[in-house]
């Protein structure tokens, strides 16, 4: 009872009073940052960069500079896109005053307002910072879809969060459309070089420097995106991103501390260290972030499309600027990228039907499988009874292991995606799963010898039509590779360190995939990414996803538990601290304070090694009621938005 007193005054913090459409101007969040911890499986022979049979490639470098053809759906108006070039039109920065902006910071503020809670009508977003939101609103008040806003937001987001994401990572997107009630998956993860070795041994800098930097899919997949359901012309999706490139962005407390931690690695590119760390020393809280040069790249793609990327002089710039220095990449590797639009994995759970990515994103398939295995679990309210975490930490411990030893890119070779998505399998592996006693190491992985976040961002939105995106996108570790390419103020991902580790080694999250997952010419990583739609009764009823490496699938997992299995509204659900295990190392993480000494016994009395992290995932969502309202919730671990377009409705008793 102790456990549950001292939870519920957690949650009363953290979530705040419950206020709805919740601004907290003075409060920093609870924890801010994202903390990363621990997994790893046959010699692949190398991939090409063609297709899957079961996804269609879209081509980034299109013959012009032209936007999709017109789309006619339930988004509204078609649209012939940017065919005529239209120059980026003259918008009011997004960015609040920027003297009032850098007092707040001055003052131990976060510089831009966070809204961790908004209700409403109309459209609704989430994002990662007030930025982001405020330019899918006014997307979505433009008359654009949900497409459309994912898309400004992910622009924005690249310019005020370049150690989160941008246009030099990659990511995973599901669209929800409301018309067809059916959903598409959108793979623009980043790929090898066709240089790339396939033995696992080459000792290629994987986590700084030019050899970690794998071709990079954001600008093919946002493109693939509007042509999938954009309504606004695409150059109109740019405003505030050049806006806040070129004026600049205040930096809070979190940013200025991702710039201190990174500049050893930062100060070895001149690229990155004249925007990071001007005059030698990092930017710190209350300075303005100036990215012109990235202002101007925007420029070009808003006006030329991504074939200015893929087939032009921005691939060049980055291509050229990394020969000398280590890189693999080629202009071919560019020109031959391509995102991959196909159907979205789908699962059914009663009369929700549940979508996200698969291969080679494994994190979707985790959440499916994680979900469906505690809907076999004896979990018992209320939430946070030390027998749950138990539970749920030997259940994370059978996805890891069964991720170990069976994902892969999905086209190396076969994920038997049903073992992450059927009901058996899930039956099954929860018999394994004692009450009184965790399962061995070794019954999980026979190879293990013991203890052998990072740079995400994601977005959720539900426009007025009811269709939805989920959108994940990376630069994988904070500030990527921390190279920028030359001429463009791209910060360039290090997403070569997601393949799996030499034997006995792990990545930067203390992964180790296997042999699955080895390196090999222009193959993709496994990618923990997991953006979920769920949809009930043709309609969407709750967009998310998360931040934070590993721990992103058992994350987003246990928010589901909470919302269906225990009835907790979206914003507990969210909020409430949570409990990470990913097998290697060996131990349940849980964050910070918030587990009581009598749950800590009780974990240990069943074999379990306990470990405080200072945050466990951050979540951004979107939920649709019954009656259509929206309830957009951004997690109080980080400094985001949410927000809606309509009429802000009044509190409503949790």
């Amino acid at each position: 009872m102790r456990f549950l007193l001292r939870l519920a005054t957690v949650v009363g913090l953290c979530a705040g009073a419950w206020v709805v459409h919740a601004t907290e101007p003075d409060a920093p969040a609870c924890g801010p940052g994202d903390t990363a911890p621990a997994p790893a499986a046959s010699q692949p022979e190398p991939a090409s960069h063609a297709p899957s049979p079961s996804s269609t490639a879209v081509s980034a470098g299109a013959p012009s500079a032209s936007a999709p053809a017109p789309v006619a759906s339930s988004r509204g108006t078609a649209s012939t896109g940017a065919s005529s070039r239209p120059s980026i039109r003259t918008a009011t920065p997004a960015a609040e005053p920027g003297r009032k902006a850098q007092d707040r910071a001055r003052r131990g503020l976060p510089a831009y307002p966070k809204v961790v809670e908004s209700v409403g009508e109309g459209g609704a977003v989430a994002t990662g910072h007030p930025l982001a939101t405020r330019a899918a609103l006014r997307v979505m008040r433009d008359g654009g879809s949900a497409v459309d806003a994912a898309i400004a937001a992910a622009l924005t987001l690249g310019v005020v969060e370049p150690y989160h994401a941008g246009l030099g990572g990659g990511g995973f997107a599901v669209v929800f459309d409301a018309m067809s009630a059916s959903a598409q998956s959108v793979d623009f993860r980043e790929r090898a070089p066709l240089a790339t070795s396939t033995s696992p041994s080459v000792g290629l800098r994987t986590r700084r420097g030019c050899s970690a930097v794998a071709i990079p899919g954001t600008v093919a997949g946002l493109w693939a995106l509007h042509q999938a359901g954009g309504v606004l012309p695409w150059a109109d999706l740019f405003p505030e991103a050049v806006a806040a490139a070129d004026q600049g962005v205040v930096l809070g407390g979190l940013a200025a501390a991702r710039v201190r931690e990174r500049a050893p690695a930062l100060r070895e590119d001149p690229d990155a260290a004249a925007i990071y760390l001007p005059g030698g020393h990092p930017l710190r809280q209350g300075d303005l972030l100036l990215q012109t040069d990235l202002a101007e790249t925007m420029r070009v793609l808003a006006r030329d499309g991504p074939q200015a990327f893929y087939a032009g002089p921005i691939g060049q710039r980055i291509v050229e600027g990394c020969q000398d220095r280590g890189g693999l990449m080629s202009l071919e590797d560019f020109e031959l990228y391509r995102a991959r639009v196909g159907p979205a994995q789908a699962a059914q759970f009663g009369d929700r039907v549940f979508y996200t990515v698969g291969p080679p994103s494994i994190g979707g398939l985790q959440v499916l499988q994680l979900f469906r295995m505690a809907q076999h679990l004896p979990l018992s309210a209320p939430y946070g009874r030390p027998q749950n975490m138990h539970l749920l930490a030997e259940a994370m411990r059978i996805s890891f292991s069964e991720r170990t030893q069976w994902a892969s890119d999905g086209e190396r070779a076969i994920v038997p995606v049903e073992l992450f998505v059927d009901d058996n399998p899930a039956s099954l592996a929860v018999a394994r799963i004692r009450p009184a006693r965790r399962i061995p190491l070794q019954h999980l992985r026979p190879d293990a010898e013991g203890p052998v976040d990072g740079g995400t961002t994601h977005i959720s939105v539900v426009d007025a039509l009811g269709n939805a995106v989920a959108l994940t996108m990376t630069i994988n570790f904070r500030f990527g590779a921390a190279v920028v390419g030359r001429g463009t103020g791209i910060l360039l991902n290090d997403t070569m360190d997601d393949f799996s580790a030499p034997p006995g080694e792990s990545n930067i999250y203390y992964l180790s995939d296997g042999p699955l997952n080895y390196p090999a010419p222009g193959a993709p990583p496994l990618s923990s990414m997991s953006p979920i739609i769920v949809a009930r009764g043709g309609l969407p009823e709750l967009v998310l996803g998360g931040v934070g490496g590993p721990m992103i699938p058992t994350s987003v997992a246990q928010v589901l538990v909470n919302r269906f299995l225990y009835g907790m509204p979206l914003r507990p659900a969210v909020g409430v601290p949570r409990i990470h295990h990913q097998l290697l190392p060996d131990r349940v993480a849980y964050e910070g304070r918030h587990l009581e000494e009598d749950a800590r016994g009780y974990l240990e009395q069943r074999g379990h090694s306990l470990h405080s992290v200072r945050n466990i995932g951050t979540i951004y969502a979107v939920e649709v009621a019954p009656d259509g309202t929206r309830t957009a919730v951004a997690d109080v671990r980080s400094h985001g938005a949410a927000g809606v377009t309509g009429r802000v409705l009044p509190p409503v008793a949790p």
